[in-house]
């Protein structure tokens, strides 16, 4: 998977994994149950999870079931399998990484860049719902070859400074990688992906990379790439799941 020190992951191969990651599921049925799901959330709860404001959605998640975000975030994780592995091809030396994962949920995305990323490589997921930190500790995350990934978890929100799980800030420049899928692109304004973006540009190192989700809902395309460019950030490129996916993931150089 590697060609002149460069991580290189064909699109075969993306989706091969993909397919077999996710059981074989196919997508109409993956977004016939997150409908389900959130129509069952918005009868029986009264709980909606569409909302640009960070702490609106938070609160939102933090009133599901482990159960209901995993039908909720079914779509999302389909699309994370896809754009993740898109992104990171080409862009990233074939050597151990230090990756942070934010709103990592119940690990979903953790265990894409615990798959994709080179053996011998770090991930620290940060999440707000301390329920499902709890869950996504539970899980294994493992390699193309099956070797387990190194992977710690912290409940905080990610508009705050990053911790360790010790509680100590991440060093500054200490980075290689920062991942977000499903987040900004959704439930952030953009003024709450400034701040974001602020902490972000502290953590990585020069060169390192920030994969950041967007959407009109939340913080647009346009906007994204207008917040990290400004504090130096390079556009690299963006990936989507599939050609109609409203949503896209922009791959930053620092």
């Amino acid at each position: 998977m590697s060609e002149n020190s460069i991580l290189v992951i064909p699109d075969r191969l993306v989706k091969a994994v993909a397919k077999e990651r996710l059981g074989g599921r196919d997508l109409g049925a993956i977004v016939l149950e997150q409908a389900w799901t959130e129509w069952r959330l918005k009868i029986v709860k009264n709980l909606s999870f569409r909302t640009r404001a960070n702490p609106k959605a938070c609160n939102a998640y933090c009133g599901m079931e482990i159960r209901e975000f995993e039908g909720i975030n079914a779509r999302q994780r389909w699309a994370n399998w896809r754009t993740v592995p898109r992104n990171l091809s080409g862009a990233l030396a074939d050597q151990p990484v230090r990756a942070i994962d934010l709103c990592c949920g119940i690990g979903h995305s953790t265990e894409v860049l615990a798959c994709y990323l080179p053996a011998g490589s770090s991930v620290l997921g940060l999440e707000f719902n301390p329920e499902f930190v709890a869950r996504a500790k539970l899980r294994e995350y493992r390699d193309l070859n099956g070797s387990l990934c190194q992977v710690d978890f912290r409940a905080q929100s990610v508009l705050e400074e990053f911790k360790m799980p010790d509680e100590s800030p991440v060093p500054s420049a200490s980075m290689d990688i920062v991942n977000c899928c499903g987040a900004v692109g959704h439930h952030f304004r953009p003024e709450e992906t400034t701040r974001l973006a602020s902490e972000i540009n502290r953590v990585l190192r020069p060169g390192g990379l920030a994969l950041i989700d967007s959407g009109e809902a939340g913080t647009s395309m346009a906007a994204v790439i207008r917040i990290f460019t400004a504090l130096g950030f390079e556009v690299v490129r963006h990936s989507k799941s599939h050609l109609l996916d409203v949503h896209a993931q922009v791959c930053f150089k620092k």
